[in-house]
């Protein structure tokens, strides 16, 4: 479906998927079972036919079910919806269809761990899908709109005037940028901070910060830009007592521990 885009292709795909009664959540289950515990999902519900089609990146077929009036913002059985599912992979072409619908709800969370679609992109360090996701920055109710300035008004009536939350959290009180920070994606994590709303020291429900997350897995520009921040905490302690540079020491960071140690006695700004 995602190589052939000839009307016969397409006709063909859609006659497929109309069948999604048969796309039951055993069909996920492979591509799913390494990131989801599908047991633990009370509403197993099918991977239908937009799911399939943001799943794969198979924009033309995407475009067709949107405009013919599909669930939007169904749930899969891994709790996922289609925008979900086409962030995490970086689809921006089936991401950028999903955000000019009106009836999206693009800071709807997955059923399973909470993270709202902008939390993937991140997460899974896609920086052109989040750029999609801050575009919709603007249109929070006497927002200043950022970076986006006069762009704002341009770009508001295809998004339909919604607002995506820049620093959304999921069940374990993991942010954006959070996921950015523990995964190196120094792009993106610059992209989030420039966000007025984004707290560059949220703390997860087990107190990690951006920061701690950044430093225990080694990721210097990260460790550098959030330490140039004002609000930034170079001695937090999360719940189990261990701050960014107890983290850095543990993994063998040297570099993350000599710029926190030179930053240990700053004050907070």
């Amino acid at each position: 479906m995602r190589m052939e885009h000839s009307d016969r292709a397409k006709t063909f795909a859609l006659e497929l998927l109309e069948f999604d009664s048969h796309i039951s959540a055993n069909s996920l289950w492979h591509l799913v079972s390494r990131e989801f515990c599908l047991d633990q999902i009370p509403d197993h519900k099918l991977f239908s036919a937009l799911h399939c089609a943001s799943y794969f990146d198979i924009a033309e077929v995407a475009n067709i079910l949107i405009k013919n009036r599909w669930d939007l913002n169904q749930r899969d059985c891994a709790g996922m919806t289609p925008l979900s599912w086409a962030a995490s992979h970086g689809h921006e072409e089936v991401v950028g269809l999903l955000l000019r619908e009106k009836h999206i709800q693009p800071d709807q969370q997955d059923g399973c761990y909470g993270r709202t679609a902008l939390c993937w992109a991140a997460r899974n360090g896609h920086e052109g899908v989040v750029k999609l996701f801050l575009g919709c920055q603007f249109a929070k109710p006497r927002s200043i709109g950022g970076w986006w300035g006069e762009a704002a008004r341009v770009v508001s009536l295809p998004f339909g005037g919604r607002y995506v939350n820049p620093d959304s959290s999921s069940k374990s009180g993991r942010t954006p940028l959070s996921f950015a920070a523990a995964n190196g994606h120094k792009g993106i994590a610059k992209l989030l901070l420039g966000q007025e709303d984004v707290n560059p020291d949220s703390s997860s429900q087990y107190g990690q910060t951006p920061l701690s997350l950044a430093a225990r897995n080694g990721h210097e520009g990260i460790v550098e830009l959030l330490l140039s921040r004002e609000g930034v905490s170079p001695t937090h302690s999360s719940k189990s007592g261990q701050t960014p540079l107890t983290l850095a020491a543990e993994n063998g960071h040297d570099t993350v521990v000599k710029l926190l140690q030179s930053q240990h006695s700053r004050p907070i700004r």
